[in-house]
């Protein structure tokens, strides 16, 4: 299964903290990391390890090349950079996530940005309930729309919110 995920061109990966026994530590248990590879409707490939540290996922990627999905945890750009062939792409959840924080700062253009990601899942819905779409073959539409919305509503933000901050 690794084997075939790793050839396919694009992962999607996360890890998740899970308290784990160990009768060495004076607290009796540690925290380890379950990683996990795969992409839609395919198959998952769960990997142990004790620590989160970069050497776990560089040892089960070897030389994978193509798009890995993160939720934009170092160790995945660390790779990236180090790795010719190794595209970051972005998770909505995870952007939606910091915009939804952002709201109670600034209502209207956070707000606008969380709709506007509500408008792709939407697209996404209506696509995942019809299986006999071929999506690659759909002409642009709403989605493109949506993401070039966002596009234009969020760049304001990053001037903003960079010349809000202090320098140094």
């Amino acid at each position: 299964m690794r084997k075939d995920l790793l050839a396919g061109g694009y992962l999607q990966v996360d890890e998740t903290p899970i308290r784990y026994l160990d009768r060495d530590e004076i607290e009796g248990s540690r925290q380890g990391y379950l990683w996990s590879y795969g992409r839609p409707r395919g198959d998952v490939v769960f990997d142990w390890k004790t620590g989160r540290s970069r050497d776990g996922p560089e040892k089960f990627l070897g030389d994978y090349r193509g798009l890995l999905q993160t939720d934009g945890y170092s160790v995945y750009a660390s790779l990236a950079r180090q790795r010719a062939g190794i595209v970051l792409v972005g998770c909505w959840a995870h952007a939606r996530r910091k915009f939804v924080e952002a709201v109670e700062e600034s209502p209207k253009r956070a707000g606008l940005l969380v709709h506007l990601i509500a408008r792709l899942y939407e697209t996404e819905k209506e696509l995942r309930s019809n299986s006999d779409v071929d999506r690659a073959s759909l002409p642009p539409r709403k989605e493109c729309q949506a993401a070039e919305s966002y596009e234009e509503a969020s760049d304001p933000m990053e001037t903003q919110s960079a010349a809000s901050k202090p320098a140094g």
